[in-house]
């Protein structure tokens, strides 16, 4: 029986795992996947959600609970996938019992992340299946189609999004999904003589070749998969991949013209439904795609039509008619058509200003912000003083540290960084003062590891462990420090504690006198001196 209910595609897809049997599902936060976790949380099903420390851990989890024949959900952005890697890559190669699903969001136009990937790319680099769906309703039958493939072929599957696909809208018919068909559920135990969940020199090559027959089982799949759409057309024809069709088909509904081009829409994004895509080339005799963020599939289509020795035209970014870079908007499709196209859509109709916003990286600290009061207060000390240090932070509420008043930033690139780039300035020139500022969040999820190595060879830093008591930039997540129900918070100064740094201690951020005194004992230190500057985030209730 289906109901039809109105939801944003982060929404569709927590609606989906659920339906689709989920058990757990974990991440760590970032946008655009955070909004699904969210969802996930607030709807009832026999799932379980956990933030987890840092994305390697959350997917380890999920792949141990697949291990055991349950369904896992790993939600995580694209700069987080890069964290994830190192088991995924092992993953790969042993398979999965339970399904596996890996939800990634991509940022086109980084609206909210240091780097603009596409980690499209990844999908063959991890030879993982890939899907992208376009709408929330395809969104809701992709992922129960995700978990199905993923268990049927024992592997896990990615479905890729991007940040304008999470805040899209639309109607979902919320179908009875299909009957899960029983798996093998013998002891985890009954696979150690053939080694069935360990990766290792002496069966690597084995287990890559089972992987291969796997991956042509999930290409056969995808040329008779749902999720890619044919529309016919004149001689000239248009492709497109993920939300980037919904856009296009915004686009073509603006256009007066009687001489609609094909259409040929893909869901599956790796492997390429070859056939499929050789069918409809044969049909055009150009061809524009339509993709964020690289052209991927531009250069794979071009290889598609070499090998079927066709001679249709493909424009697309690689031919310099669709923009290089940034989030691809209705705009720039509407003028690549007409570029190609003279007159084919009347580009008023989609003004630059209705999707181009400012970043929130662009912002200041938040009024009454621990930390304002914490840097203005640590710029006179440095004043006083006559030392202009090197700042660093981490992604964080720390990137608007720049930003006047405070203007203190000078490094800053991805989680848990800022103390190991820290020490690495320090150690090669040793007359300068170095601050690193991670935040709480930060230092939890990996620089933890940088502050061990900085005590150990007694690097000459200052670390300052910005504690608001959350991952605030994100939309105020908990983190290990967090008391929560269930849970053993783990405090930081414990664990700065046993780095064995030479001083360590704890200031009230809001204290302007208490930050002055600690903020000079800190800098008199001749070695790696830590301060927690501890206030709680003024978004928290």
């Amino acid at each position: 029986m289906s109901k039809t209910k109105s939801m944003t595609g982060s929404e569709a897809l927590a609606v989906g795992a659920i339906a689709s049997g989920l058990t757990f599902a974990a991440g760590y936060p970032g946008s655009p996947a955070t909004k699904t976790v969210e969802a996930l949380q607030g709807r009832s099903g026999h799932h379980r959600v956990e933030w987890c420390v840092n994305e390697k851990v959350a997917f380890e989890k999920c792949l141990g609970v697949s291990i055991t024949g349950n369904r896992a959900l790993v939600c995580i952005k694209s700069v987080g996938m890069n964290i994830a890697l190192d088991p995924i890559m092992v993953a790969n190669m042993t398979g999965v019992r339970g399904g596996l699903v890996v939800l990634l969001g991509d940022d086109p136009g980084a609206w909210g992340s240091q780097n603009e990937q596409d980690s499209r790319m990844l999908a063959p680099f991890t030879e993982l299946p890939m899907l992208e769906p376009s709408s929330p309703n395809e969104a809701y039958m992709m992922i129960l189609a995700a978990f199905d493939w993923s268990e049927r072929v024992h592997t896990p599957v990615i479905v890729r999004i991007t940040r304008s696909f999470s805040l899209s809208g639309g109607v979902v018919a919320c179908e009875d999904p299909p009957e899960r068909p029983p798996i093998d559920m013998e002891p985890i135990t009954a696979g150690r003589a053939e080694q069935r969940w360990f990766s290792t020199p002496a069966n690597a090559v084995r287990l890559h070749q089972i992987h291969h027959e796997r991956l042509a089982k999930i290409e056969e799949l995808f040329e008779s998969s749902p999720f890619h759409r044919m529309a016919s057309g004149g001689t000239w024809g248009v492709m497109t991949a993920g939300f980037a069709g919904q856009k296009y088909r915004d686009v073509l509904a603006g256009s007066d013209s009687d001489a609609k081009p094909a259409h040929l829409h893909l869901g599956t994004i790796y492997p390429l439904p070859s056939k499929a895509v050789q069918r409809f080339l044969a049909s055009c005799e150009q061809v524009v795609v339509f993709e964020e963020n690289a052209p991927l599939i531009e250069q794979a289509v071009k290889s598609i039509a070499q090998d079927a020795s066709l001679t249709v035209k493909i424009h697309g970014r690689l031919t310099g008619d669709v923009p290089g870079v940034g989030e691809l908007f209705r705009f720039q499709i509407a003028s690549a058509l007409n570029g190609l196209h003279p007159g084919f859509v009347d580009t008023s109709r989609f003004p630059p200003e209705l999707e181009m916003k400012p970043s929130p990286a662009k912002q200041g600290l938040c009024d009454g912000c621990p930390y304002d009061t914490a840097f203005m207060r640590l710029k006179e000390v440095l004043a006083e003083r006559e030392e202009a240090p090197v700042f660093l932070a981490d992604p964080g509420c720390a990137v608007r540290l720049w930003q006047p008043p405070v203007e203190m930033l000078d490094i800053k690139y991805s989680m848990g960084s800022c103390i190991s780039i820290g020490a690495g300035v320090a150690q090669a020139d040793p007359s300068l003062r170095v601050i690193a500022c991670p935040g709480d969040s930060s230092f939890y999820h990996t620089g933890i590891n940088g502050l061990i190595d900085a005590s150990y060879r007694k690097t000459r830093m200052t670390v300052l462990i910005l504690d608001n008591r959350t991952t605030a930039l994100s939309g105020c997540q908990p983190h290990p420090g967090v008391d929560q129900r269930s849970c053993r918070p783990i405090p930081l100064e414990a664990l700065v504690e046993a780095c064995r740094v030479d001083h360590s201690e704890i200031v009230d951020a809001f204290d302007p006198d208490a930050l002055r005194g600690a903020y000079q004992r800190v800098l008199d230190i001749d070695g790696v001196g830590v301060l927690i500057l501890r206030g709680g985030c003024v978004l928290l209730p």
